[in-house]
């Protein structure tokens, strides 16, 4: 059933992940978040002197139709040359994160920035005009912190009462939701129904099964975000493609591991030996590290082509590894060793989303 976050004028807000404890954000990162767009450039291509700054002015002010709010998950790779750089292992839409960065207070948190500058704007451009007097609400499958904080300052930017609902693949009989000719309608806990202007979705696995690909009602990211290549990985690696054969010259380019497309569960051993034995192979669609499975031995595969994957078609890619037996161009760069000596792999979640202004 949907609940009620009703608009404060002062809450302590702090919608952070408890391991977060009193983290601060990097002076570092503090730095470029206050860069501007011409900033951005000029610091960019003093780095990296082969890219044409006109080329990149177009590509950070370029104003997205559907897809406002994304993310991306990057690999710290290594050359053999010893050349640091950044590989994006996928994207994704509607992304989590927003719990592991440290945020100002009040209304100064990157909640409120999202909804105040993205979410709202788009709720202005694209709202059915016979929908103007209906309310709010944030959708979900998983992650509540994230999506409270949403919904909190939601009601704080907007002063009225924003619907919470969560809807479940796996869980059909419990309709919190519905759709009436392209409206959205959510069900509250006196079972009654509302339908609703616009909705901030949070709903992750195979979104296309509870909301339709056309709607009345504004659904922040819509599922076409998902089907073109927010959650489906093969139209992404096609997308990478076509953007840097697009760049060609500019000295832009999106790196990704060496990729086979369209591979057929029986073609996967080959392609796994082509890239000597250690490779990902991925489910086209779904993305938050599921569907993904790691083959550094014959036993992994082995076990791999032993389950129902439940696809016809995949995505495998060269291993980013140890440096003594990555598959890639790249080796990871892991982090500094600790007193012990260990290093640990991980990877650099971006989140992004577009404002309606430089």
């Amino acid at each position: 059933m949907a609940y009620v976050i009703h608009p404060r004028e002062s809450r302590p807000f702090s919608f952070l992940h408890p391991a977060m404890g009193g983290a601060q954000t990097h002076p570092t990162v503090t730095a470029f978040l206050q860069l501007d767009t011409e900033q951005i450039i000029i610091r960019y291509c003093k780095e990296h002197k082969d890219v044409q700054p006109e080329a990149l002015w177009k590509v950070l002010t370029y104003k997205p139709r559907h897809f406002r709010w994304a993310g991306a998950d990057l690999f710290p790779g290594v050359t053999a040359a010893g050349r640091h750089e950044m590989v994006v292992l996928e994207v994704n839409s509607c992304p989590s994160g927003q719990k592991y960065m440290p945020h100002g207070q009040g209304m100064d948190s990157s909640y409120h920035k999202l909804m105040g500058e993205t979410f709202r704007d788009t709720i202005a451009s694209k709202c059915d005009p016979s929908l103007l007097n209906k309310p709010l609400v944030v959708v979900l499958d998983k992650n509540p912190i994230e999506n409270n904080g949403y919904a909190s300052a939601l009601a704080d930017i907007t002063k009225e009462p924003v619907y919470v609902v969560e809807t479940y693949l796996n869980r059909p009989k419990e309709q919190n939701i519905r759709w009436t000719d392209g409206v959205l309608e959510v069900r509250d806990v006196e079972g009654q129904w509302h339908a609703v202007r616009a909705a901030f979705r949070y709903v992750t696995q195979k979104p296309w099964t509870r909301i339709p690909l056309t709607t009345k009602t504004v659904v922040f990211n819509p599922i076409a975000c998902c089907l073109s290549g927010g959650r489906n990985k093969l139209v992404a690696a096609m997308a990478y493609e076509a953007f840097n054969k697009q760049q060609e010259g500019t000295g832009l380019r999106v790196r990704i591991p060496r990729t086979f497309m369209r591979v057929t569960k029986a073609q996967i051993p080959t392609v796994v030996q082509a890239l000597h034995g250690k490779a990902v192979i991925k489910i086209p669609y779904s993305n938050c590290g599921q569907g993904v499975y790691t083959v550094t031995s014959q036993k992994e595969l082995d076990k791999l082509m032993a389950l129902d994957l439940g696809y016809e078609k995949f995505i495998v890619q060269s291993l980013i590894g140890h440096k003594n037996w990555s598959s890639s161009q790249w080796h990871h760069a892991c982090t500094i060793p600790d007193e012990e000596g260990r290093e640990y792999v991980f990877d650099t979640r971006m989140m992004v989303y577009y404002e309606n202004r430089l």
